[in-house]
């Protein structure tokens, strides 16, 4: 998973300068496919101490896809608005952090439902020197049935 901004993308794109966004990777490394596959991802810019309240809703099973073993697919989500200058700011400082939090769920061939919930943050530089920088693991968040 990486962070991305508009003037870093290739081309570039003038219309997403100073909004934060994220290319994820999806991958069943399972021998088996992963049946009736749904993902949600969010992406926040909020300060660290507030990260327990990026909670992942209820997922619906509106498009689900049967993901091969080995399979994979790409997910970009860019976040609803440019960054202000105070907020650049305070990524840099670490007074805030660029999040990107979700869930993937999948039944294996048993029918058995199962997901993975996934919390990781950005602070530094933005945008970022490189595109794709990548994020940190949070402390909490992560978890995976």
């Amino acid at each position: 998973m990486g962070l991305y901004e508009g003037s870093i993308t290739t081309p570039p794109q003038p219309h997403l300068a100073n909004v934060p966004g994220v290319v994820m990777l999806l991958k069943n490394f399972g021998q088996t496919p992963g049946y009736k596959t749904v993902s949600w991802i969010q992406v926040a810019v909020i300060e660290p101490i507030n990260e327990h309240k990026l909670v992942v809703p209820e997922i619906a099973d509106k498009s689900s896809l049967t993901r091969p073993s080995n399979g994979t697919s790409t997910k970009t989500l860019y976040y609803s608005r440019p960054l202000t200058t105070t907020e650049i700011s305070d990524v840099l400082k670490g007074i805030r952090s660029i999040y990107v939090y979700g869930r993937v769920e999948y039944r294996d061939v048993y029918g058995k439902k199962h997901y993975s919930n996934f919390r990781l943050s950005y602070t530094g530089q933005f945008p970022p020197a490189i595109a794709g920088t990548a994020f940190t693991f949070s402390d909490k968040g992560n978890e995976s049935v």
